[in-house]
């Protein structure tokens, strides 16, 4: 009954979502960096001017070139629903 009723929770709550990485990770750099995103399969939306994104923001599909001072922000979307 305990193992009937965990999984009948567990198919219940909704699924986590997945986290941005930046690769690499965020600080100053000297010259010219490549950023790129990952959130395991969702949809990435992103700023490069430091506000918050939403599902009106560019969809990252390849690495952001920078080559000057930019504050990105990223947010993933699943079923529609926004993450972090």
């Amino acid at each position: 009954l305990l193992t009937t009723l965990t999984r009948l929770w567990s198919q219940s709550q909704p699924e986590p979502l997945p986290e941005v990485h930046f690769f690499p990770i965020g600080g100053f750099y000297q010259e010219s960096v490549e950023v790129k995103l990952d959130a395991a399969g969702a949809t990435i939306y992103y700023t490069t001017d430091g506000t918050r994104p939403s599902r009106r923001s560019p969809v990252y599909t390849k690495p952001l070139q920078l080559r000057t001072s930019t504050v990105v922000r990223a947010v993933v979307y699943k079923n529609g629903k926004p993450g972090r």
